[in-house]
């Protein structure tokens, strides 16, 4: 499993393909997602925006590690 390091706090990262979509998506948790961005939906800095412009998307702690195939069925949904 890939991780990102952000302001001192390893994040996981994993690939994967989501059909009509995207080739080698980058997924991570909520948690990382949080940590980029202040409460009023601004970045809280150009790091920050950097790591969130490199992922496609976010989902629960408990999500992450699920089978690619629940995983992508989980983004899919929120999706549409």
């Amino acid at each position: 499993m890939d991780t990102i390091s952000y302001h001192g706090h390893e994040y996981p990262v994993r690939v994967v393909d989501i059909p009509g979509w995207m080739k080698d998506a980058r997924i991570s948790t909520t948690g990382l997602n949080d940590e980029l961005m202040n409460r009023d939906g601004s970045y809280v800095d150009d790091e920050g925006r950097t790591i969130d412009e490199a992922i496609f998307f976010y989902v629960e702690e408990e999500e992450f590690n699920l089978p690619d195939r629940e995983l992508i069925n989980i983004i899919l949904k929120s999706m549409t």
